[in-house]
């Protein structure tokens, strides 16, 4: 019965949900840095996987051992980099998220106060 009722209901327009966002619209930039920042982890991640592997076929220990903890080095600073996006990106999709939330849940209240006495009963 929900869903036929939901049926006859006239679309929102998308423009109409973005116009509920312009007062968050400072946080996209981070957030889409932070995405971008997370994508672009996997593929660096194969890449620093693949020279690694290339350390292996050195045939000195010493070479080996200077060689990998390079690449320690680096793997730390992409797992921090990785650690401050996702965090930061987390973070900031859920502020954006529940502040549309929260106006959504007030325009809702504000219409059922709006509403007359008759329509509760």
């Amino acid at each position: 019965r929900m869903l036929a009722e939901a049926a006859e209901l006239p679309p929102v327009p998308a423009s109409r949900v973005w116009a509920m966002q312009r007062a968050d619209w400072h946080l996209f930039p981070l957030a889409l840095v932070t995405s971008c920042c997370m994508g672009a982890s996997q593929p660096v991640y194969s890449i620093l996987y693949s020279d690694i592997i290339s350390v292996y076929f050195t045939p000195d220990d010493d070479a080996i051992r200077a060689r990998a903890k390079g690449y320690l080095g680096w793997f730390f600073l992409l797992g921090g980099a990785v650690l401050v996006s996702k965090t930061t990106n987390s973070t900031v999709t859920g502020m954006i998220g529940e502040r549309l939330v929260r106006r959504l849940r007030r325009l809702s209240f504000e219409a059922a106060l709006r509403q007359p006495m008759g329509f509760f009963d």
